[in-house]
């Protein structure tokens, strides 16, 4: 599946970059200055560099790292609700 990443998503690699700098597995992220991090090899590449660095790769949304924080989340949602009826 192809997908414009957006900033605070992770997504896995599903196809290789043509130049290899990305390779299906890889966890990614668009980081705030439009680098893109890459957690599986504890790296990044520049903005300046992400076209080419990118171009032919495919990605999809990370679901396990999106459900566990959507769990975080909630957790967080839940505790604040809970304070707001003790408040009460």
């Amino acid at each position: 599946m192809k997908h414009d990443m957006e900033q605070g998503m992770r997504y896995i690699v599903t196809k290789d970059s043509n130049d290899g700098t990305f390779v299906v597995g890889d966890k990614i992220e668009l980081l705030h200055d439009n680098a893109v991090g890459n957690w599986t090899v504890g790296g990044w590449i520049d903005a300046v560099d992400v076209p080419e660095a990118t171009a032919g790769m495919e990605v999809e949304i990370d679901t396990v790292w999106l459900n566990r924080k959507k769990d975080v989340l909630q957790k967080q949602l839940d505790q604040l609700n809970r304070k707001v009826q003790d408040a009460k």
